[in-house]
């Protein structure tokens, strides 16, 4: 829970944002011991969430602009797609390949999967990963939240909760001059 804590926290720097909101949802989810398939259910919509703001943000595109794009989108019911996974500006490809796989993966627990008939079980490495990836994701191209996560994210604290990518992002970032 203290890792999930820390993830909220984390993701609540910018108090306003959609992705505080679900990872507020999230920890109210565990908490009430909610059906894990809505837990999963939250963690794959932050995921392509924040997914799609880093995916506009490294191409560019400005806040009105994200708007419009957003809502002509999202008439297509198609906001989200996994190609912008695969085309995180400035990611090297083993990355987007790691980042995309874990999404597939999350997606095979809210999906009519085999995963999903065969019942759900609490996979607590995928979740810490999904959620360090996450973080990752948001601080891509984001030097203003990096700096604000130097404030309250420790390299040793997010390496406990196996934050690993996290962890080598804020140490290069908030320790090196």
């Amino acid at each position: 829970m203290e890792c999930i804590k820390l993830f909220k926290e984390i993701l609540c720097i910018a108090e306003e944002s959609l992705v505080c909101r679900l990872a507020k949802d999230l920890i109210t989810c565990i908490e009430k011991n909610c059906p894990l398939i809505c837990l999963y259910s939250i963690l794959k919509i932050i995921y392509e969430v924040v997914g799609q703001e880093t995916y506009y943000r490294l191409i560019g595109v400005g806040d009105d602009e994200f708007q419009r794009i957003l809502s002509k989108r999202s008439r297509e019911y198609a906001s989200f797609k996994t190609w912008m996974i695969t085309k995180l500006k400035g990611v090297d490809g083993v990355t987007r390949k790691k980042l995309l796989r874990l999404y597939l993966t999350l997606s095979n627990y809210v999906h009519p999967s085999t995963r999903l008939y065969e019942g759900l079980e609490v996979d607590n490495e995928l979740i810490l990963r999904a959620m360090d990836a996450i973080v990752y994701m948001i601080t891509l191209g984001n030097n203003n939240y990096l700096q604000r996560l130097c404030g309250i994210a420790d390299p040793e604290k997010l390496s406990r909760c196996l934050f690993v990518k996290t962890s080598k992002r804020v140490s290069k970032y908030c320790i090196e001059p």
